[in-house]
This record gives structure tokens, sequence and C-alpha cells, in this order.
């Protein structure tokens, strides 16, 4: 559902106090990136339409790895300016852009978009940051290209040009999931064009994934691709909260591409495809020592969960946690925990 942002802007101009005009904007811009990526850390400048000064800074965590982006607030949306702006701009910083109004049309507008992309920036007007999807619990294929276009977008973004790519993303990272070859080629494209190279990196190592855990070969992958040894942890963080994959068979494809130490460094708590993965890697994997705790909090119900409890991995009973690691040092202090009685662990 498009979220109206541009009416918000243009009210929160309309007041007779510039510097309070300034900080309503910025407000409208910051509540919004929050709604589509609540787990980022937004701070604030003292300055507005600076060349080269940020007006906000975004930053976010995706298991161990750190990332930040520079927000832009620009007063005019005359593409031709916009270009020169962002030629002062550091490709490395992959700039977030945000125009204060709909962008002009014509060949400077064709301009802009060549330089964006060149300069690893993301021009995003009112009607594209509004027709981002709000962040929702399950991590579908179109929340996942949401994200991507947050965290590097590039280019120019409206409203129709966010809704095809979250369209033609989303739709590829299912067809990769069968093992469908033009859609999963078509999202692939849009991918490598509308952003930079690791988060393209990372789409297409999922997608990948995806298309060997289907049964196809990865030499049949519609797209030029390291040979996929293993994922790393922020692509299987994007595999493992995504929604529930229940063939069985598809896991076991999986998990020679996954190993325990990549898991633990992931963001993943407990989700659906996590038991999926640890029923197959349980098979395989090799653990050397238990430590067997009480847990701070009982949990109802008596079916038993893997967890990644501040990096461990544990087996979580209705009320004990086993945590499984390859040495002992790879575990947490016991003097940390209560011991449970030998009679519940019966």
């Amino acid at each position: 559902m498009v979220t109206p942002v541009a009416p918000e802007i243009d009210s929160a101009l309309d007041h007779p106090d510039p510097r309070q005009a300034v900080e309503r904007v910025k407000d409208v811009v910051q509540r919004r990136l929050l709604d589509v990526y609540p787990t980022a850390r937004i701070v604030r400048t003292d300055f507005f339409n600076h060349t080269y000064v940020p007006d906000l800074l975004m930053t976010w965590s995706s298991g161990t790895r750190k990332s930040e982006r520079r927000v832009y607030l620009r007063a005019s949306s005359d593409p031709e300016l916009l270009a020169s702006d962002v030629q002062l701009f550091e490709r490395e910083q992959q700039p977030l852009v945000v125009p204060l109004a709909h962008l002009g049309t014509g060949p400077a507008h064709e301009q802009l978009e060549t330089v964006a992309e060149e300069h690893h920036t993301l021009v995003l007007d009112p009607s594209g940051l509004g027709a981002l999807p709000a962040r929702t619990p399950t991590r579908t294929p179109t929340a996942l290209a949401s994200d991507a276009i947050v965290e590097g977008g590039r280019g120019i973004m409206g409203a129709r040009q966010v809704e095809r790519f979250l369209y033609m993303v989303g739709t590829g990272v299912e067809a990769a999931r069968e093992g469908q070859a033009e859609p999963t080629r078509l999202a692939l494209s849009e991918v490598f064009r509308h952003t930079v190279p690791d988060v393209s990196r990372r789409m297409s190592t999922l997608m990948a994934a995806m298309w060997q855990g289907s049964g196809r070969s990865l030499s049949e992958f519609p797209a030029n691709v390291p040979h996929l040894a293993s994922l790393d942890e922020t692509s299987l963080s994007l595999l493992l909260s995504s929604p529930e994959i229940t063939d069985e068979a598809f896991w076991r494809r999986i998990r020679p591409l996954v190993d325990a130490k990549t898991l633990l460094r992931t963001d993943i708590t407990d989700t659906p495809n996590l038991q999926r993965l640890m029923r197959s890697a349980v098979q395989t994997w090799k653990g050397h020592v238990c430590m067997v705790v009480e847990p701070e909090t009982a949990r109802a119900g008596g079916a038993w969960r893997w967890v990644i409890d501040d990096g461990h991995l544990g087996l979580r009973g209705p009320d004990f946690v086993a945590f499984l690691a390859a040495s002992r040092k790879d575990l947490h202090t016991p003097e940390e925990f209560e011991a449970p009685l030998l009679v519940g662990l019966r």
C-alpha cells in the first residue's frame, strides 16, 4: 500500500519559521524510513540542503556487519541541479537523495539516472519513498527486495520504479526457489542494475542458493556468479527469515552451503526455517560439548525448538536449554545460569 509522503512534506514546509519547517521535514522522512526499516538508527545533523554534509545518517547491523547510508534532502527537484550534486558525492558512501518534490522529466532526468547509477546513489522521490512497504514480522521476498532498495538502491526511483522492482525481485526469488529460469534472470537483471554491487551480490547469492535448493545445477543458473561454496551470514539471514519452506529435500540440498560458524553470526534467533535447517543439519554437524541450563523464562508447550541465543546454538525444551558447541570455550560461562534438576531432564 502506498503511503502518501508528498502531502506530509508540503504540510511540513508550510510553516512560518524556516527552522521549524526543516525539522518537520526531517521528521517526515525519518519516520517513513523507520517504518520501512525499523531496525535502523537514524541520527540528524544540524544541516539542511548542504552540498556534501548529510541531513540524516542511517546506520544498521546485519549479523556482525555494520553499515551506514547518508541521507541528503534536496529543496530542488531539478534533475540537472541534482545531477551536479550527485557528482560531488563519494561512491563509497552510497548516498540516498530525497528531493522534496516530484522530479521533472526529459533529457536531464535521463542524465541524472545515469549519473546516479554510476555514483552508487539512489534518488528516491517522495512517491518512491511512499511506495516502500512498512516492515512486517514475516520477511517475504517483497520485503527482502524493499530492504535491498533501502540498503543499496541506486538510480532514480519513484513509485512506479519501486513497485516494479518489488514485483520483479519478489517474483524472481520465488522463481529461483522453483528453478524457473526466465523470471529468475529478469529479477537478477533488475537487481544488478538498481542496486550497488555489495547488495546485488548478496541477493544473487540468495537466489543461487534457492536455485540449488530446487535441485537444479548452479551451472544452469541464469547469471554469472562465483562458485557457491557456502552462504555468507547476510544471505543466510535472508533465507532463514523468509517464509517457511517445508520441502525437506530443499534443506538437504542447502545444508552443504551452510556451516555452524556462519549461522551463529547471523541475526536469527528462532524462525520456522531455522527449525527446518537444523532438522537436516543435525544429521551431519558434530558437537563435542553440551551445557544444559534453566532458561530465564519458562515456555509453554512441549515442542522443542532450536534457538540462537547471543551467538550460541541451543535446543530449547519446556524448562531447559541445551547449548551445543565444538569446544568448551565456545559456550556461555556456567555460573551465569541455574542448573536444572535431573528429574526435569529425564
